[in-house]
């Protein structure tokens, strides 16, 4: 049978605060990951090797769940998932490229993008194995508007990276983003931002990427 040992934030496995005392800071990964976060490569490895010999798992795979900015932190972790655990493409999920509307996301920077995909098409000829990435994109978010989406184009274009996955932002009750455009606020710095509301707005920012897919279609890379 084969498994995926994925899911939410699935190299975060085992991760740990190095802090004994009371720590004031909301989040460990934003908006660069805590020096107190401890990342344990080794437990995570550990766990690879023991799931392997299960009776039974003839495959394991990771497809899903891995955060870009942790694995550049974990060479070994990146390298055995890509040489044994990856069934031909990997699931990222980098949302976006551009840093203002990143921040707005709660998201690291459009740098990790381009330094996860130096070291995969590293790993990748290394290996000598033929991969492939499925990267999920948004259009809408709060914050974003049309030179964002424009931006994002070319900057794909010249990453070469395929757009496989994209979906408009849809607000959800209890979150920031909500928040965000509902009241058309940036959660920092609380001034106004740009918000997509409107069909033909939305729509407008779908068609960008709809043209990236296209090429991906065609074979033209991204």
């Amino acid at each position: 049978m084969g498994s995926d040992l994925g899911g939410p934030t699935a190299n975060l496995f085992g991760a740990r605060c190095k802090r004994t005392d009371k720590c004031s800071r909301r989040d460990c990964l934003f908006p660069r990951l805590c020096r107190h976060l401890h990342l344990e490569e080794g437990y995570f490895l550990s766990l690879l090797e023991k799931v392997e010999i299960i009776d039974g798992v003839k495959h394991l795979f990771i497809s899903s769940g891995l955060r870009m900015d942790l694995l550049l932190k974990t060479p070994r972790l990146f390298k055995k998932i890509l040489r044994d655990h990856t069934p031909g493409m990997l699931k990222i999920a980098p949302e976006h490229t551009e840093d203002q509307v990143l921040s707005l996301m709660h998201k690291p920077g459009g740098r990790i993008l381009k330094e996860f995909l130096e070291m995969f098409r590293t790993e990748e000829k290394d290996n000598g194995k033929v991969l492939s990435l499925s990267a999920y994109f948004m259009t809408s978010h709060p914050g974003c508007n049309m030179e964002h989406m424009e931006m994002m184009k070319r900057r794909l274009l010249r990453l070469k990276l395929p757009i496989r996955q994209f979906q408009d932002f849809t607000p959800t009750p209890g979150t920031l983003s909500t928040a965000m455009y509902v009241t058309g606020l940036d959660r920092y710095r609380k001034r106004p931002i740009y918000v997509a509301k409107k069909r033909r707005q939305r729509m407008a920012q779908r068609r960008v990427l709809e043209s990236l897919m296209r090429r991906t279609r065609r074979g033209d890379g991204a």
